[in-house]
């Protein structure tokens, strides 16, 4: 046998396998999930128990998170009341198109993970305004549990934040997508996040809907280009 053409088909047999391995992680860092955003009608001790039992009261809307390798971006794409005519349906068949159901000023937030740098499209005091951040390497200290749940189809795992002895934010993240981005800009929950719940207000973020595709992501470019400190101040004046 010769040696130089057995190391050849060696060589080029792991360089098949890597590339495939590269395609099939970069294939599970793009996806788009549709979040329902709403206060629930429920106790903590209520939501853990009963989890398919969720009553929705109120003001709700609905965001999409895209993500794209190193980029994400998480855009209103509806905002209803309760005893607004306009179908969650509605919404569904609308989302490809960008047809919008309520004629409002949706808010935006774009992230380059890699840059390091935030833009979010605000609307406050009838102004747009495009508010320019920093990510830092947001950490925060999650508790990971050995409880689960399936959250559309997908296993999923618990963790939580405590602040002294509260529970602060619950969320249930799968392991089946290679991205641990989230629309905080939190990158240490170890999967990607499908529900979160806040005790204290009992706000819901839960999804709706998975693709496993991306739209193009747009960076925002409608608004004043403001920073963060700078927003903040805007906003203090103009409450005072």
């Amino acid at each position: 046998m010769n040696f130089k053409t057995t190391t050849s088909r060696v060589s080029l047999f792991c360089l098949v396998f890597f590339l495939a391995l590269t395609i099939n992680v970069t294939a599970q860092t793009k996806l788009t999930i549709l979040y329902k955003r709403g206060n629930a009608k429920t106790s903590l001790s209520e939501y853990l128990k009963q989890a398919n039992l969720i009553k929705w009261s109120g003001h709700y809307s609905i965001e999409e998170f895209t993500i794209s390798d190193s980029i994400s971006f998480l855009e209103t794409v509806e905002s209803y009341d309760e005893k607004d005519e306009f179908s969650l349906k509605t919404v569904m068949r609308g989302r490809k198109n960008k047809v919008r159901g309520k004629a409002f000023s949706p808010n935006a937030s774009y992230c380059n993970y890699i840059k390091g740098i935030s833009l979010e499209q605000i609307e406050w005091k009838d102004e747009n305004y495009l508010v320019k951040d920093v990510i830092g390497n947001k950490q925060e200290d999650w508790i990971l549990s050995e409880e689960t749940r399936t959250i559309f189809g997908y296993p999923c795992k618990q963790a939580y934040i405590k602040n002294g002895e509260e529970i602060e934010r619950v969320v249930w993240y799968t392991e089946n997508f290679k991205c641990n981005y989230s629309a905080s800009g939190d990158t240490s929950v170890p999967g990607t996040i499908l529900e979160t719940y806040y005790p204290k207000t009992g706000k819901l973020v839960t999804t709706i809907d998975l693709q496993i595709e991306v739209n193009a992501i747009m960076v925002p470019k409608v608004g004043i280009l403001v920073t963060k400190d700078a927003f903040d101040k805007i906003k203090k004046n103009k409450k005072s």
